[in-house]
């Protein structure tokens, strides 16, 4: 990447004295670069509590008859489907649910968690086909349906009532459910709107327990013991960490190093993560895409059944089989990937401001990792296709993820008629379903929906390339490192701080792991001090190609774990000096 992709910040304006003393002028800068400018908000930042964070379930529109109505299912021992998004963010909000009615002693309720790979995300007719035979009389979604308008209508011919809980883009008209529980819909004025799918749910179930939990002898703790997955969701999903989803997570992780559920522990295990220390790259990075891997190879149900289980030894059961289904997933996605990248380089440089790849072999449940593989090497975005087929029918489904210029949600909306069949998302990533008729115009097609959006979208910057500090290699040191866990925990909306050191000696590039697949570039400044950075599953070319004793900046962030006792730099970029 040029240095011209890069912005450092500066606190342009008078310093806060008060944040200066308190927490030096490294750290001000830091809490200023993210909007907190006083004391207060930056001690609710640092030590906020979730009490004190938490909004009113209840301002968010339909939740209260919402609640009603699956109490009165509860108390008529009517059938609920709990029907969940596949992914970690649904999978977690559907264990939230379930906890619920198993707290309560309500077992008249079956999960259902679509397969990724045939029937694709959402709520369809054909499911809700399959709970008129069961007898279902409520549908709960989980992380979906705010775009399901024909299914919801199908379930209401059939007599059953739906209430959707989602958190993805709102479409132009709305499903005609019994309720909408949104934090974004126009009856909401819940204070969080960057609630993920989990948190939508975690929210009514907090409700559901200041409205029925004496009723239901609900225990005290039991927010407590789902809290975990409403943390864990939030940091898979990528959603804005708000003030309350911020304290969701410091919660919930604070749970998983104390009181990890046993199917937790088992993946943590298998991950070689130690939950004590655990930390939310742990999460994003190790734990999750073991569990999304049930999805992606295999069946979802067996991630929700693995995040339910108490039995540690049938966990630990479990755990093995996805761990497994995670080291051929890594295979799949690399040379998926890999083909890409060779089809790719056959293009002009900076031939094309959006790509759209795909090929009919490539297995449906792993675009998403392709697409953002390539759009954090190609730095645009991608949206990335493959074939599936059910039954007699040949479908071609895929997955889009963005670069921090552009909605792709909007793209997708903006493509015109007949190519898309389905799709969905939000402003950083999405899915899509398309017209096999269509599938040699999709590029086109998106290229053209792209530069519409870009016009009405000229002021979006890209934040993710800004840095906060010129740092020396002086300050890499267990003191800074304790500061900035602080911080934490991190993501969009409290990006992790990102330096650079200036001006320094490449001495060696090495590549460690299994098949080499890691990098670490060791380097020194001007007044003789080393150190390296490292980066996982990345090649020297990734990284524009530096050699030793090339003059160069170093782009990075601080490991948020502790090696040895000592700090070490995790890589992003290497800049060369011309």
């Amino acid at each position: 990447m040029p240095a011209g992709k890069y912005t450092l910040r500066k606190n342009e304006g008078e310093r806060n004295k008060d944040l200066d003393t308190k927490y030096g002028t490294l750290i001000a800068d830091i809490l200023i670069n993210r909007g907190i400018n006083d004391l207060e908000m930056a001690r609710r930042h640092l030590t906020g509590n979730l009490d004190e964070e938490h909004g009113d379930p209840f301002a968010i529109g339909d939740m209260d008859k919402s609640l009603e109505r699956i109490n009165y299912a509860i108390e008529n021992n009517q059938k609920i489907a709990i029907h969940a998004d596949y992914d970690c963010d649904g999978i977690p909000g559907a264990v939230i649910l379930s906890s619920l009615f198993n707290t309560i002693g309500y077992k008249n309720y079956i999960v259902s968690i679509p397969d990724r790979n045939l029937e694709g995300y959402g709520l369809h007719t054909d499911h809700v086909e399959k709970f008129k035979i069961a007898d279902v009389n409520l549908i709960i979604t989980i992380d979906m349906g705010v775009t399901a308008i024909e299914s919801t209508n199908l379930a209401n011919e059939y007599g059953m009532n739906v209430i959707i809980t989602d958190h993805h883009t709102i479409g132009d008209a709305l499903p005609n459910a019994y309720g909408i529980i949104h934090p974004r819909i126009f009856n909401s004025t819940y204070i969080n709107r960057e609630l993920c799918g989990a948190g939508v749910v975690y929210t009514l179930a907090r409700g559901f327990v200041q409205k029925y939990g004496e009723k239901y002898s609900i225990p005290n703790n039991f927010i407590d013991t789902v809290v975990d997955m409403a943390a864990f969701a939030t940091l898979s999903d990528m959603v804005e960490l708000t003030t309350e989803n911020k304290a969701i997570v410091k919660e919930g992780m604070a749970r998983m190093r104390s009181r990890a559920r046993p199917g937790l522990l088992a993946l943590a295990r298998k991950a070689r993560v130690y939950l004590r220390d655990l930390t939310q790259d742990d999460i994003t990075f190790m734990i999750a895409p073991k569990l999304n891997v049930a999805s992606r190879m295999g069946s979802p149900y067996d991630a929700y059944k693995l995040l339910m289980e108490t039995d540690s030894v049938l966990a630990d059961e479990q755990a093995e089989k996805l761990t497994a289904l995670s080291n051929e997933r890594r295979k799949l996605v690399a040379l998926m990937v890999k083909e890409a990248r060779r089809e790719i380089a056959k293009w002009s440089k900076d031939e094309k401001t959006v790509i759209v790849i795909g090929h009919p072999s490539w297995k449906v449940g792993l675009l998403g990792l392709v697409a953002s593989k390539v759009t954090e090497l190609y730095d645009r975005p991608t949206f990335v296709w493959g074939r599936s087929e059910k039954e007699d029918s040949v479908c071609y489904k895929g997955s889009c993820r963005g670069n921090g210029t552009i909605n792709m949600h909007e793209i997708m909306k903006n493509v015109e008629d007949g190519v898309l069949l389905e799709y969905g998302g939000h402003f950083e990533a999405g899915g899509f379903s398309v017209n096999p008729e269509k599938i040699y115009d999709l590029e086109d097609a998106l290229v053209k929906a792209k530069d519409v959006v870009q016009a009405d979208e000229a002021h979006i910057t890209e934040s993710q390339k800004n840095i906060d500090a010129v740092l020396p290699i002086s300050l890499i040191h267990i003191n800074l490192h304790r500061a900035l866990t602080k911080l934490a925990p991190f993501g969009p909306g409290n990006a992790e701080p990102v330096f650079v050191f200036k001006n320094v000696t490449v001495l060696d590039i090495r590549t460690f792991g299994t098949g080499n697949a890691h990098l670490e570039i060791a380097f020194r400044d001007s007044n003789q001090l080393s150190s390296s950075a490292y980066a996982f599953y990345t090649k020297v070319e990734d990284v524009n190609n530096p050699k030793i004793g090339d003059q160069v900046h170093i782009v990075g962030t601080l490991d948020s774990k502790l090696w040895q006792e000592t700090v070490r730099v995790r890589l992003k970029d290497v800049i060369t000096i011309k």
